[in-house]
């Protein structure tokens, strides 16, 4: 039924209702509001301004040093692994997170390299909103990269230095956040290896 609403194909509601118990009638009634709204939407007429298949004017590319095919704007972070840029995404075209991983001898070793981008492969499967999507991780210049969402905000460890201590009910629920957030991680066969109030948004 999902399917159909996106693509606008008819669907003969009284027909599958008779089909379905009093549970699935009231997800029911929603899809088909949700129908209605699509056939409103589609009815709508077309913005004389855009051509068709034109999604609108696009940015033009901000000057920065390059990464592959990022633009480096400006570092948000340092920590053991790597660098953390505001960072540009050519293709996207949006702002993206960048973490840069340090020079050394592990990313200097054809073994880790490979190890390090299947890890990234795996976690930008993670679907879970307490876990950053990652976009994509590359090899250039001698550094590997992975470019994710950029969340902004404060760190848990802002947090507390600032405003002081939680209270029992909210570092219960940021603890259960945090634990739901390992759980998907764990499921992906990974283990995040750093959980520190720094790096919790």
């Amino acid at each position: 039924l999902a399917a159909s609403i996106a693509d606008g194909t008819p669907v003969d509601w009284a027909q599958v209702e008779s089909q379905l118990g009093a549970t699935e009638r009231r997800l029911l009634k929603h899809l088909h509001l949700i129908d209605t709204l699509a056939d409103v939407y589609r009815s709508l007429p077309a913005d004389p301004d855009v051509a068709p298949g034109d999604d609108g004017p696009s940015d033009p590319a901000p000057a920065g040093p390059r990464w592959g095919k990022l633009i480096l704007l400006d570092r948000i972070g340092q920590g053991t692994s790597g660098d953390v840029f505001r960072a540009w995404d050519v293709d996207l075209q949006r702002e993206v997170a960048l973490k840069l991983l340090r020079l050394d001898g592990v990313t200097a070793d054809a073994a880790a390299n490979t190890r390090i981008l299947q890890e990234a492969r795996r976690i930008a499967r993670v679907r879970h909103p307490h876990v950053v999507h990652v976009y994509g991780a590359e090899r250039h210049e001698d550094r590997i990269g992975l470019w994710m969402e950029l969340v902004r905000g404060r760190s848990l460890d802002d947090i507390v230095r600032t405003d002081g201590p939680l209270s029992a009910d909210a570092a219960a629920a940021i603890g259960a956040d945090l634990c739901g957030a390992v759980a998907a991680v764990h499921a992906a066969g990974l283990l995040h290896r750093d959980i520190k109030a720094q790096n919790v948004i």
